[in-house]
């Protein structure tokens, strides 16, 4: 395995190994702190992280560890053909973990990223220093069972009509349709801020060519993990917006309410999204959940 030094940045990437599946990771910050790992959403790769949520970490003395989820990014392209679910990505989480040889990290995960370490926490429990959970949901495939909304109808028909458009053909074009996504989320809690969303979509396009992941799919023949909500007793960080389109608030207060112990910090206003103005508002609480 080849370790790669970013330039001018003190990261580190490389492969870490789970089966078939190469996933393609990030670490900055001191080898000796105690470390975040990041794990992110569907469709998104691991440069899509603020640096208002990076790098307060690394001036607190943390660890930081990113990377992209098989199907996306630099990891291996499986496919609709292969059939996966949140557990697979939270095995994909353990090795990485593993590789790393991290015993136990702080785990961040936003949307499909909260149900990857939510499962992993309630199979691996003494890998776990504490969950931060933002905007995600136990039982995204039945949420109906547990009294719970599904999406809003409009996002749902917005995003069929762009997954069934053609593929974008250039980067230009890759970086436009990703700008034209993040303002479809965005909320009335803060300002779209159109240059931040070109910068972040040039930083995707420029990691990792154009790609239409099985993520969804994974996500809806995953079972509920809600039975399992109980025995989660890390320290527990639930972050969740008012005006979220695809996973509701309600789901938040649902996890919440069902960890013991678990803190909740809801956004009035926000969307799904999360832009460097919620970095900022959040950082003191994640810091301290980690702490």
């Amino acid at each position: 395995m080849v370790v790669r030094p970013l330039p001018s940045s003190g990261m580190q990437t490389g492969m870490a190994i789970n089966g078939d599946i190469e996933l393609h990771w990030i670490d900055e910050g001191p080898v000796d702190g105690p470390v975040a790992v990041l794990v992110n959403g569907a469709g998104s790769t691991a440069v899509m992280w603020c640096r208002e949520l990076i790098d307060p970490m690394i001036g607190a003395g943390m660890r930081v560890v990113r990377f992209d989820n098989r199907d996306v990014g630099r990891s291996t392209r499986v496919g609709l053909d292969v059939e996966y679910t949140v557990a697979d990505l939270a095995g994909d989480l353990g090795a990485v973990l593993d590789h790393l040889d991290i015993d136990a990290g702080h785990l961040l995960g936003r949307s499909m990223g909260g149900m990857t370490v939510l499962a992993f926490a309630e199979s691996r429990p003494e890998r776990v220093a504490s969950l931060t959970l933002i905007y995600t949901s136990p039982c995204l495939a039945e949420p109906r069972l547990h009294g719970l909304p599904g999406p809003k109808r409009a996002v749902l028909e917005a995003m069929a009509e762009a997954a069934g458009s053609a593929p974008p053909e250039s980067d230009e074009d890759r970086i436009a349709a990703r700008v034209d996504e993040a303002r479809l989320f965005a909320g009335s809690r803060y300002p779209f801020d159109e240059t931040w969303a070109e910068a972040e979509a040039a930083a995707d396009v420029a990691h990792a060519p154009h790609s239409q992941p099985a993520h969804g799919l994974a996500v809806m023949r995953s079972p509920s993990a809600v039975d399992g909500l109980a025995s989660i007793t890390c320290p527990t960080l639930v972050i969740h917006g008012t005006e979220d389109p695809i996973i509701d608030v309600a789901h938040g207060r649902f996890l919440a309410a069902r960890i013991t112990g678990a803190r909740l910090v809801e956004l009035e206003g926000l969307s799904h999204e999360m832009p460097p103005a919620m970095c900022d508002e959040i950082i003191d609480d994640v810091l301290a959940v980690m702490a």
